[in-house]
């Protein structure tokens, strides 16, 4: 399981990382309704929508300037944020799983996925870590900087484990850009469901 871990992990941060700096606008599918993969909702305060995993059987809810796109860089989904005047990277919010075999605890999970990162991160330095719950279940986060070329970047990374399978929601972000979305990012993945 750790080797698996670390290679999902290298693999997914380099390329979402290299995915944020070079994504082109026109490359994200916008939030429209296709069958019943999407749902459009209208919240009071804003309009949002809900975004539903066929595949893996979850869903999130999402502001409508929010877009995404499925199956890119390893990634089951990758939503991603508004891209502001001047922006390096387009912000991003991805989503990974991993099926876990045996009796597998939220705590050394975690730690197992914190040694990966470090291992791929340049410059790695934790910023916060803590447990959290996700729409009602425990969860552990951890928000950490690090270098990617010769972009500065920040992340927020959450893990929660359903049933057997470990979820890896992941926002990336410049270290100038991260607060800009930070509060809509924690929002997102309090929203999942199953």
């Amino acid at each position: 399981m750790t080797k698996k871990i670390f290679t999902l992990l290298a693999l997914s941060v380099t390329a979402i990382s290299l995915a944020g700096c070079f994504a082109k606008k026109d490359t994200v599918i916008t939030p429209t309704v296709t069958g019943d993969a999407l749902v459009e909702t209208t919240t009071p305060s804003s309009q949002s929508y809900e975004y539903k995993n066929k595949e893996k059987w979850f869903s999130f809810t999402l502001p409508t300037a929010w877009t995404f796109q499925e199956n890119v860089f390893g990634s089951l989904v990758m939503f991603f944020a508004p891209q502001g005047e001047g922006d390096k990277i387009k912000e991003n919010l991805w989503i990974v799983t991993e099926e876990l075999t045996g009796d597998v605890q939220l705590a050394s999970y975690f730690e197992l996925t914190k040694g990966s990162i470090e291992s791929v991160i340049h410059d790695y330095k934790v910023e916060k870590e803590e447990a959290i719950t996700v729409n009602g279940g425990n969860a552990m986060k951890i928000i950490y900087k690090g270098t990617e070329g010769e972009n500065k970047l920040e992340w927020q990374q959450v893990v929660t484990l359903k049933w057997t399978t470990a979820y890896i929601f992941t926002y990336t972000a410049t270290e100038d850009t991260f607060n800009n979305f930070i509060d809509e990012v924690d929002a997102i993945i309090n929203t999942f469901t199953m």
